[in-house]
């Protein structure tokens, strides 16, 4: 089907919101638990280093190590009950934009497709991690038959003639820091040619999770091979739209960097009245209030757009000219 144009998807968008039933209730229920999700971590991220600074002498090994696994832990643990939390909100979202009604309850819908999800995300992260091996072997082959692989040859020859030619030889800091400016061309030709690939990659899967959404099976085979086909030609229009929504990409670089805020301000010369774990709860609460208000207030209209889009692609299920949908969904 026809990619619409981007006014219209907006337009739709704007009026599936109207017309949905509370839409903004999803929107504060999970813009509240990404917030309590990421202040908990956090917290106790920090309680846990207390206990571990606490917890001295080779008695208490054991108890720092336990409290150092779980502390490494958390971040796994927040972002598998992210991904979830997202999932879900995704739900509400396409619910809305389908006419349904949808609530805060649609959140639950990414916990109970959690292992479908997991194994999407999976095989989403083993393309991208075989993308990026397999351009790295290319990059080193074209470096290799550059001028600029002439001063590395150089460096390793003499360590060659010696019988050093040892990873763990090569390790020494002068080493290091003779070889990293010859190895910045290989790593930017990596980077060129990582990105050429990923990023088509990454707009052929684009909607992958909404088709995981649409699968009663939960096949996240059937999810990659639903977006592949949806996406076919598509991929233009979707980073067209992309661009439409350059102003809240930049909001959200922007929200993201108030929470390093704490570093950055000493840097401008500028250096707040309170210790610094003061300072870093402060500017980190300051970033969790900006990013509840942007998903408040701004996610519902960028996600029912993109659901707009995958909704005008997607093959619509036959019913012999009845609709029956919304009657059972309410």
């Amino acid at each position: 089907m026809e990619f619409p144009n981007i006014p219209t998807l907006k337009s739709d968008a704007v009026l599936a919101l109207r017309r949905g039933r509370q839409p903004r209730q999803a929107a504060l229920a999970f813009a509240g638990l990404l917030t309590v999700v990421a202040l908990g971590r956090t917290v106790l991220s920090f309680w846990l280093g207390q206990q571990m600074g606490n917890a001295g002498g080779l008695s208490n090994l054991g108890t720092r190590t336990m409290l150092s696994t779980v502390q490494s832990m958390l971040p796994l643990v927040q972002m598998v009950v992210l991904l979830s939390l997202e999932l879900g909100y995704v739900h509400a979202m396409m619910r809305i934009s389908r006419g349904q009604y949808a609530d805060h309850t649609d959140l639950k819908v990414g916990f109970r497709k959690f292992f479908p999800l997991l194994r999407l995300t999976l095989m989403q992260a083993l393309v991208y991690f075989s993308i990026g091996f397999l351009t790295y072997q290319v990059a080193m082959v074209l470096y290799l038959f550059t001028p600029w692989a002439d001063g590395m040859m150089d460096l390793i020859l003499p360590l060659a003639q010696q019988g050093m030619v040892d990873p763990m030889a090569m390790m020494t800091e002068e080493f290091l820091n003779q070889a990293a400016p010859m190895v910045m061309p290989m790593l930017l030709i990596w980077a060129v040619l990582f990105l050429g690939l990923m990023i088509p990659v990454s707009y052929r899967l684009r909607f992958s999770n909404y088709a995981l959404l649409d699968d009663s099976r939960g096949s996240a085979f059937a999810a990659i091979r639903t977006s592949l086909q949806m996406t076919r030609r598509n991929c233009i229009p979707l980073f067209k739209l992309d661009l439409s929504f350059w102003w809240y990409y930049l909001l959200s670089v922007l929200v993201s960097l108030l929470a390093y805020l704490d570093s950055l301000l000493p840097m401008l010369g500028i250096r707040l009245p309170i210790n610094s774990t003061l300072a870093f709860f402060l500017c980190y609460c300051v970033h969790l209030a900006a990013t509840f208000a942007m998903v408040y207030f701004l996610r519902n209209g960028v996600e029912c757009t993109y659901l707009m889009a995958y909704e005008s692609l997607r093959e619509k299920p036959q019913n012999d000219g009845v609709v029956l949908g919304n009657i059972f969904d309410m």
